[in-house]
């Protein structure tokens, strides 16, 4: 019936639900034959790649299998993906680099622009959630980072019920498509110019639509019915010797050109390999005079040669964020390629005004080092900075906040003065300095430290927590005496996906008053390292006159932690069929989605704690004392026992509060309450609606959140935590239901 009425029907692969690993060429082939059978006996005319979570992470072999799918039906198959927004960041995301490697075969990527936190957006600046310029902006960046206007469409939930936050209303999806289209304003995100054959809009699920008389599909459906429609070409072309620019000749074999650059005044002629990747996602900013700051995403190159104005800078570096110096004022353009054997790729350039001096002395190739930093999101580690930013200059990623009015002074040297206001009630949040959102990597161990002072006795607290605050995984409180300094510093593995943020808190800190205060805030840093006893010793390393910190406390504290052990069960997930329609500019998709293609593919579940922490951690501290000896005790760390809840009750259907009455457990620092819709989502511990830390260790617990409200049955599970050097947890309680009248 669908075909009928002109629409294509593919089948979508994975889901929420669905864990499809294909992590060899031999699940990649696996895979692709499953696939094959099912398509050709079913008609479908392609395939959707719903993949979630890590499941996307064997990039080459799901291009593999994709390859042979598109191989065996040929140019006419519809290959289309689903990602998060987490997973499509250039130059590091997994989806992004499948996006990437298939490029001459996609048909379309419509990004899941839901249940998401903030983003590095287009040009430097931050895709922020809630309105029409998020998915604008991220849509934007998708081009300009490498792929085709029709390679990206927009995807939305269709209401309130359809996805946890992202939702926009018919009227703000079609904003964000017109802008894309005609290169309008987007609540505010100016989208830089037209794209005319941009792809459309996807709605997850057609099925939350009908509830509401297919209000969104409507809508969409309108909009895109007024954009003209422009044949485009998305299958691979051959470059012909009339395609050239004033910089190049090309060979009518497309393999082997010349290009001429400049090096300090002399001109150089190197040779162009048209296979080799070009670079992508290139920024450029002046953050300071004469200065040029350049980063570009990871195209899986040797090595890079960067120019300004043609003369060679960077010659086989590594991909990295570089600070050019001793660049005269004015416009210049910066230029990235590729290099392998001798040879570059063809090159992307970028314009970026330069304020200074004009007239500087310039530096020989190589003379830069690159920074600390890590442009490519999870993609780090040996020590590497993950913080965007830490000199506070103008511009910079920090979120400064205050419901009370703090006054940030950013000193551009690594340093920031806040004057913070008086504090006699509130939450640790009340003032706070934040950088968001970070990509983490699982398989690293990172070192997060600060250096803060203050003229009054004050708490501060340091923070590495996820985007949605429902994992902290450091969560550090110092006490800073009047006129002194104190270091702040924690080593941890991230123990999820998602995005993160890493903030300094300055409010009402560990329940304690105090009066307004000077503060300065220096030394800010996260770094990744690929060993735990690389991060162990760069944390060790912290202190009075050591080469990362020169402000400081006198201790020591050598930690010694347990790995964090991954645990997933494996579970084969029943077939079960949805559909998401995508309505493009001259065709709608539906995708018929299934958790199960085939009994030759592996599905898996997450098990009911996806992180098995280690039963016991023993902790050193080595304490400088009056007489310059050292004094050294051990501590333990014991995973807590299981909580037992005796009652949780809402008083009726409206109410904002869960209470519950645990029985207490002896030499715990706190509890983790989860609440959920349904008791699936609670035994798979995954979709909390509500995670909250309760930080002191009491028998009643009480859970505040407008999400609990309207709600009628909900299940709940409560889990204990130590606290010392790193985090212990106990196992999960049993699910205990609430259910009101």
């Amino acid at each position: 019936a669908m075909k009928a009425r002109g629409q294509h029907v593919i089948i979508s692969v994975g889901g929420a639900e669905g864990r499809i690993e294909i992590n060899s060429e031999q699940a990649a082939q696996t895979f692709a034959q499953s696939m094959i059978g099912i398509i050709e006996k079913y008609g479908f005319e392609g395939v959707d790649i719903d993949l979630e979570g890590g499941a996307v992470a064997g990039t080459a072999y799901i291009a593999s299998g994709l390859r042979t799918l598109h191989d065996h039906f040929g140019d006419d198959f519809i290959i289309t993906m689903a990602p998060e927004t987490y997973y499509m960041n250039p130059g590091s995301g997994s989806y992004w680099n499948l996006a990437m490697n298939i490029k001459d075969i996609l048909t379309t990527v419509h990004t899941q622009f839901y249940n998401s936190g903030s983003m590095n957006g287009y040009n430097g600046t931050i895709a922020q959630v809630g309105n029409a310029s998020f998915p604008a902006n991220l849509s934007t960046l998708y081009i300009e980072s490498g792929l085709r206007p029709d390679q990206v469409s927009i995807g939305l939930p269709s209401n309130g019920s359809a996805a946890g936050s992202g939702q926009l209303s018919p009227e703000k999806a079609v904003l964000a498509y017109d802008s894309m289209i005609n290169g309008g304003n987007a609540d505010g995100f100016q989208v830089p110019k037209a794209y005319p054959t941009f792809r459309g809009l996807m709605t997850w699920s057609i099925n939350w639509d009908a509830t509401q008389d297919y209000k969104w599909a409507k809508a969409a459906s309108a909009a895109v019915k007024g954009t003209p429609v422009i044949d485009v070409t998305t299958k691979k072309t051959t470059t012909t010797a009339q395609q050239t620019t004033t910089q190049q000749t090309t060979t009518q074999n497309n393999q082997t050109q010349q290009q001429t650059t400049t090096n300090g005044g002399t001109q150089t002629t190197k040779p162009i390999d048209t296979s080799l990747p070009q670079p992508f996602g290139l920024v450029a900013n002046c953050p300071r005079d004469n200065v040029i700051n350049i980063v570009w995403g990871n195209a899986g190159a040797e090595g890079y040669n960067v120019y300004v104005d043609g003369d060679l800078k960077l010659q086989s570096v590594g991909c990295a964020a570089y600070d050019i110096e001793n660049i005269p004022a004015g416009k210049h353009t910066v230029t990235v390629k590729s290099t392998a054997n001798g040879k570059e790729s063809v090159g992307t350039d970028i314009e970026v005004t330069v304020t200074g001096q004009g007239q500087v002395t310039t530096t020989k190739p190589n003379d830069t080092q690159p920074q600390t930093q890590a442009p490519t999101g999870g993609n780090h580690g040996n020590g590497t900075e993950v913080l965007s930013n830490k000199e506070f200059a103008g511009g910079d990623s920090w979120n400064e906040f205050s419901n009370q009015g703090a006054t940030y002074t950013n000193n551009g040297n690594g340093s920031v003065n806040v004057q913070v206001p008086a504090y006699n009630g509130g939450d640790n949040w009340s003032t706070q300095l934040i950088q968001s959102p970070l990509t983490l990597d699982r398989s690293k161990y990172y070192v997060a430290a600060a250096t803060i002072s203050s003229n009054v006795n004050k708490k501060f607290q340091l923070l590495v927590q996820t985007t949605d605050y429902s994992v902290l995984d450091v969560d550090e409180i110092i006490s800073v005496n009047a006129g002194e300094t104190g270091l702040v510093k924690a080593v941890f593995t991230p123990s999820t996906d998602m995005t993160y943020l890493f903030g300094i808190m300055m409010g009402y800190v560990g329940n304690t008053a105090s009066d307004a205060a000077n503060v300065k805030i220096s030394n800010v840093t996260l770094k990744a390292y690929d060993t735990q006893a690389a991060a162990q010793a760069a944390y060790d390393a912290m202190v009075v006159g050591g080469s990362d910190v020169t402000q400081g406390q006198t201790t020591t504290n050598n930690v010694t932690t347990t790995a964090q052990t991954t645990t997933r069960a494996a579970t084969t997930t029943a077939a079960q069929t949805t559909t998401r329609t995508t309505t493009t500019a001259n065709q709608t998709t539906t995708a018929a989605q299934t958790t199960k293609p085939s009994t030759d593919i592996t599905t898996k579940a997450d098990s009911t704690d996806s992180v098995t922490q280690a039963v016991e951690t023993t902790s050193t501290k080595t304490v400088e004392t009056k007489d310059d000896t050292k004094a050294t005790s051990k501590s333990s760390l014991k995973k807590p026992a299981k909580v037992k809840i005796k009652k949780v009750f809402k008083k009726k259907k409206s109410a904002k509060k869960l209470k519950l009455k645990i029985k207490k457990l002896a030499g715990v620092k706190g509890y983790q309450v989860a609440v959920y819709k349904t008791k699936k989502n609670a035994k798979k511990n995954k979709k909390a609606l509500v995670k909250k830390y309760i930080k002191k260790n009491v028998a009643k617990l009480t859970v505040s959140s407008k999400k609990l409200k309207g709600k009628k049955k909900l299940f709940v599970r409560v889990r204990a935590y130590c606290k010392g050097e790193t985090v212990v947890y106990g196992d999960w309680s049993a699910i205990k239901k609430v259910k009101v009248k």
